[in-house]
């Protein structure tokens, strides 16, 4: 038995009109099943413009039991896609709702979505089909009963013609007898950058609300990134390089971000702890780039958490 979750219209080749293809792409699909007593999350289709960037939000609520993710796989138009990312949100948007999500631009809202699961690996990519993040066995990440939910999708049509795509995910149930820890997604970001044009270089710190056991580390930039790092300053003032991506590559590393797996026990972290992330840039062109051109990230999964973790340019934020 696996539960669907959709609001809506569902994506429907069969019962929808045909495209015109000499004026749209049509890269609609119908998605596989989930794992036995999983979970699938669809959108709707949506258009995204010729010649456009745009970032959509599909939002929902997770009615059933409260259960642990240890699974999850993506589906996006490929060719076209940034990112296909499932949060949990502290937002009011109605349920069902699908919004045009550039309004995110400034920085005012960014706190308000954690990625539920991180899911995106270069290694991995290679030669997996999910589950990126090698999650140890009795831990998954909280799904709560009523947890609010956002699909986020990235899109950029570089084409003449409209594109036509419906994004999901797949997440995959852990019996509720193998479950022995929840884990959590801790999002620490710089918030809305300000890239000047040439070199420029930003760093930020996060000190941990409390105690956890850190099981995977990765970075996120865009194609001006050249450098990425995170340290782990402890409160003696030890400091250790923790994750670096030492040449960025613009052209793969945004949409296949390299996540670095750590065994358990490997990366202990106390309360207040720090992780000081490191962005350096180089803007080719004249004018100051800002997001969603351009971004600083880490994103961190340990346990035990209860719930996900946004840091904006060091303040923290639960996600209920």
């Amino acid at each position: 038995m696996w539960i669907a979750v959709w609001l809506g219209c569902q994506a429907d080749k069969e019962s929808t009109p045909d495209y015109d293809p000499e004026f749209y792409i049509d890269a609609r699909q119908q998605f596989p099943t989930p794992p036995d007593g999983g979970i699938q999350i669809e959108s709707p289709p949506f258009e995204v413009p010729p010649y456009s960037e745009v970032i959509y939000c599909y939002f929902g609520q997770y009615d059933g039991p409260t259960v642990g993710i240890d699974y999850m796989e993506v589906f996006q138009a490929d060719a076209f896609s940034h990112h296909n990312q499932l949060k949990v949100s502290n937002s009011d948007f109605v349920n069902g709702e699908l919004v045009d999500c550039n309004y995110l631009a400034d920085g005012s809202e960014m706190a308000d979505f954690v990625p539920l699961f991180e899911a995106a690996g270069i290694e991995a990519y290679e030669g997996m089909s999910g589950n990126w993040l090698n999650l140890p066995d009795g831990i998954a990440m909280k799904l709560r009963q009523n947890q609010k939910w956002v699909l986020e999708m990235h899109y950029v049509n570089s084409t003449g013609k409209t594109l036509i795509a419906n994004n999901a995910v797949n997440l995959g149930v852990l019996p509720k007898q193998e479950l022995e820890f929840y884990a959590g997604s801790a999002q620490f970001d710089a918030g809305p950058p300000a890239i000047e044009p040439g070199f420029h270089e930003d760093v930020f710190d996060c000190e941990w609300p409390y105690d956890v056991t850190v099981l995977s580390l990765s970075g996120h930039m865009h194609s001006t990134g050249l450098r990425f790092w995170v340290e782990h300053v402890q409160k003696d003032g030890t400091t250790t390089e923790i994750y670096r991506v030492e040449e960025w590559d613009g052209g793969v590393h945004p949409y296949f971000p390299v996540i670095t797996n750590l065994d358990v026990g490997e990366l202990e972290v106390e309360e207040g702890d720090i992780f000081r992330t490191y962005c350096e840039w180089d803007n080719p062109t004249d004018q100051v780039l800002g997001f969603p051109a351009e971004m600083c990230t880490t994103a961190v999964v340990s346990y035990p958490m209860d719930k996900p973790l946004s840091c904006i340019d060091g303040v923290f934020m639960e996600i209920e």
